[in-house]
């Protein structure tokens, strides 16, 4: 009797085992950032932004669901930064109807590329609120 006890313990100690999945450990969620394109805003998931082998700047107004937008990562011949404070986005686009959004505005600079190949690079926009949203924007410049 005592074998058939261990039997069963052991049996269902590897079933339980067997369902355990894998912690989360949080991170950002790669969602919920937007760029304003006219009157529409676009997902920001692999946004690209091109520049000339003169270089020069462009100016994006960037929507997340937290005032602290920002970006991470780059290179050297690229500058990001603020332009302004964020303001509360009101739109009537549907992934935007719920809780409030923010637009940030963020000037993207590259100096001129004289080395005569393409470059690019990586970087993370991200909006600080909860665990974090992000989007990895591509900047490519000739």
């Amino acid at each position: 009797m005592k074998k058939i006890y261990f039997l069963a313990i052991l049996l269902s100690a590897m079933l339980c085992g067997c369902n355990e999945k894998e912690p989360i450990y949080g991170g950002f969620m790669f969602r919920s950032i937007y760029v304003v394109d006219g009157d529409d805003v676009v997902d920001a998931q692999n946004y690209n932004v091109d520049f000339p082998k003169d270089g020069g700047s462009v100016s994006l107004s960037i929507v997340g669901p937290g005032q602290q937008i920002g970006s991470i990562g780059g290179a050297d011949w690229l500058s990001v930064e603020k332009d302004g404070e964020p303001e509360v986005y009101v739109s009537d686009a549907e992934e935007l109807s719920v809780g409030t959004w923010y637009v940030q505005k963020m000037l993207f600079s590259v100096k001129p590329n004289a080395s005569g190949k393409a470059r690019a690079t990586s970087l993370r926009v991200v909006s600080l609120i909860y665990n974090g949203f992000a989007a990895d924007f591509v900047i490519r410049q000739e």
